[in-house]
């Protein structure tokens, strides 16, 4: 019986961490569009010169610090589900992780030559990598079946709508 789950679990862990990942690439883009976009320049040389006079360990505070204050605001809004707000909870949750995760792939944007630097941060950075390649890997041929059947689905609903033209042009004349 446990083995029987252990490979939907292990899909669903997959397909999970994916769009953790995906989400991080995504909010990674916006966050240099932003930057490319915003009129602070003076600000944004200020950051960059900050950053880049920090140590290693004190780059790895900075980049810590919205993870550490991401984690209360998502606990505020799973209470908010438990207790019957529903809608808000996941509302607010979905805001503070899109938020939260856009400030941390920003920031680590801007770190990371200097986590890099930290020699566990590297073994770690390393992993993750190799982690998402693997999930990517695993997930792969449900990927390929689900286009498949989504393909499958949108020519059978194309067909119904040509179909149901073709007896309302019949039905006119």
């Amino acid at each position: 019986m446990l083995r029987r789950l252990i490979r939907p679990l292990w899909l669903l862990l997959a397909a999970a961490f994916l769009f953790e990942a995906w989400l991080w690439d995504k909010l990674t883009l916006l966050g240099h569009w932003l930057q490319d976009h915003l009129p602070f320049e003076a600000l944004k040389r200020w950051i960059s010169e900050r950053v880049a006079a920090l140590p290693p360990w004190a780059a790895l505070l900075l980049f810590v610090i919205p993870v550490i204050l991401v984690q209360p605001l998502k606990l505020l809004a799973l209470w908010l589900i438990f207790h019957g707000h529903v809608l808000l909870g996941a509302l607010a949750f979905v805001a503070v992780k899109i938020t939260g995760f856009g400030a941390i792939a920003f920031l680590f944007d801007l770190t990371r030559d200097k986590l890099l630097s930290l020699h566990w941060f590297a073994w770690l950075h390393t992993h993750v990598l190799w982690l998402r390649d693997k999930a990517s890997a695993f997930i792969a041929p449900y990927k390929l079946a689900l286009k498949a059947r989504m393909a499958t689905l949108r020519a059978s609903l194309l067909g119904r709508r040509s179909l149901l033209a073709r007896l309302r042009s019949r039905s006119k004349h």
